[in-house]
């Protein structure tokens, strides 16, 4: 039961990593275009577009936003590493935690900050017609996205994900051999 709670939430951390990763690769490839459509029509043409930059920016903004949570997952968003190599794991394990927790905190401010600016934003993009809520929302889903990320981290921390389960459809069970030890 405990280990199928880790590897279920193991699982969502997966699907909301590989959907995010999508929408961070789609908003690379959308700025790659729009800043070669942008270069072209200001150098070859002489006729710039005045809203290339404008969205190339904003697409980077969402991009940035959304890579925090794959980040988070992955054990590579910036950290303070000093302290827990000179103590025992068990405790290094709850510093570990108690870290966690503290950036758990830090995005649920962020969600709810995020939140009432996107709800309070009256503005609009200067050079598209575009409302800033939906620049603005890459605040709170970020932050969103990054406490799930949190959640599966420490849920993968406490419970230990048990033995995992014996390939099905493997070489043996095929009907094919088992590779031979080398010596």
């Amino acid at each position: 039961m405990v280990g199928g709670l880790a590897r279920a939430a193991d699982r969502l951390g997966g699907a909301v990593e590989k959907v995010t990763g999508a929408v961070c690769v789609a908003c690379l490839a959308a700025m790659t275009v729009v800043v070669l459509v942008g270069v072209f029509f200001r150098y070859a043409l002489n006729d710039p577009f005045m809203w290339t930059e404008e969205a190339a920016r904003y697409l980077q903004v969402w991009m940035g936003f959304l890579a925090v949570s794959i980040a988070l997952r992955r054990g590579k968003h910036i950290r303070v590493e000093v302290l827990a190599p000179l103590l025992r794991p068990w405790l290094a394990k709850v510093l570990d935690i108690l870290v966690d927790g503290i950036m758990a905190w830090f995005m649920v401010i962020l969600l709810h900050q995020g939140y009432l600016l996107v709800v309070n934003s009256l503005s609009r993009a200067s050079t598209l017609p575009l409302s800033m809520v939906w620049i603005l929302s890459a605040v709170p889903a970020a932050a969103g996205l990054s406490l799930v990320q949190l959640a599966v981290n420490v849920i993968k921390k406490l419970l230990p994900a048990g033995p995992a389960r014996p390939e099905t459809d493997g070489p043996a069970e095929a009907g094919g051999r088992q590779p031979e030890p080398q010596a």
